[in-house]
């Protein structure tokens, strides 16, 4: 009984890790894909799939270094894919379907906590990755 107990301790104390995000991030989705890859780094966030409708939301606390080094690297055969960025009551909304390369236009926001969101109009063949490494 000891040992279930302990067992279950750490469970609970892995969740609340993992729940938590690391670097001053959350993240969560509602998504249908098939063929889906999400990679989540510190620094960075990568996705591929065959096809994928829905959204992805990541929170982050951006230093102005990290703001102005935001960088979008995408190609999808079909569909739509737009990037949202919030910050209080600024909203950015930047379409990147198809073929994207380059960084945001992120001079209307101030360093510290900026929604990313991800939206995927039934894209096909995505490989998007995401980075603000300064």
């Amino acid at each position: 009984m000891k040992r279930l107990l302990i067992l279950g301790i750490i469970v609970l104390l892995i969740f609340g890790l993992v729940g938590c995000g690391y670097g001053g991030t959350s993240m969560s989705s509602s998504w249908s894909t098939r063929g889906l890859t999400s990679n989540l780094q510190r620094e960075s966030w990568a996705i591929a799939a065959d096809s994928v409708n829905g959204h992805a939301t990541r929170r982050l606390d951006l230093s102005v270094e990290e703001l102005a080094a935001l960088h979008i690297n995408n190609s999808n055969s079909d569909g739509s894919i737009t990037v949202t960025l919030t910050q209080d009551d600024t909203v950015e909304v930047f379409d990147i379907s198809g073929e994207f390369y380059g960084n945001l236009d992120t001079s209307g926001f101030d360093a510290g906590r900026i929604r990313l969101r991800l939206d995927f109009g039934s894209a096909e063949g995505v490989n998007l990755h995401v980075n603000w490494t300064a």
